[in-house]
Order: C-alpha cells, then sequence, then structure tokens
C-alpha cells in the first residue's frame, strides 16, 4: 500500500524555528517518515547546513524515526515555487 502524505508545514510558520537556521519545508507522511526541504536556487553549503539543523531540530523532539533530506533547485527558467507544487 503507498503512503500518503499527512501534512506539509511550511517551516517558516514554527515559532521554535524562528531565529536558526531551518529548512523550507516539512512534509509528514502516514508511516512517520518525513521530507525535509530545502529550495534555493543555486546550491550551496549553506543549503545543506540547514538541512542538517532542522534534522536535528526534529530529532530532538522525538519526531523523525524516519527521515529524508532533499535539497531542491530549480533553474531560472522553471516557473512556480515549491509550495505551489506541493499544494498539487
Amino acid at each position: 500500500m503507498a503512503r500518503r502524505r499527512v501534512r506539509t508545514i511550511d517551516l517558516d510558520e514554527i515559532p521554535e524555528l524562528k531565529g536558526r537556521k531551518r529548512a523550507d519545508v516539512l512534509i509528514e507522511y502516514d508511516d512517520g517518515t518525513f521530507v525535509i526541504i530545502e529550495e534555493t536556487k543555486i546550491p550551496k553549503k549553506k543549503d545543506v547546513d540547514k538541512l542538517i539543523e532542522t534534522l536535528k531540530f526534529f530529532r530532538g523532539q522525538g519526531r523523525t524515526s524516519k527521515a529524508l533530506c532533499l535539497l531542491h533547485f530549480r533553474r531560472k527558467e522553471s516557473s512556480g515555487n515549491l509550495m505551489q507544487l506541493l499544494r498539487r
């Protein structure tokens, strides 16, 4: 059976993460898997650091037994942003 997305969280809206290095989005699935996504135009080491810091934060909350970190980058000519794509 395919897993289902339970919720998509814009991490800018999490008060505990304000002022910290953090990724952009967290997706939670019904099997307990979390996908942490950082979206950028040009991938850099600081983007990977944001993924790692976000993973550490949620592991400290005891919430990520299974996690996947994803660095998403797009070309200048691609349209739309990640949150719009995830709403589909």
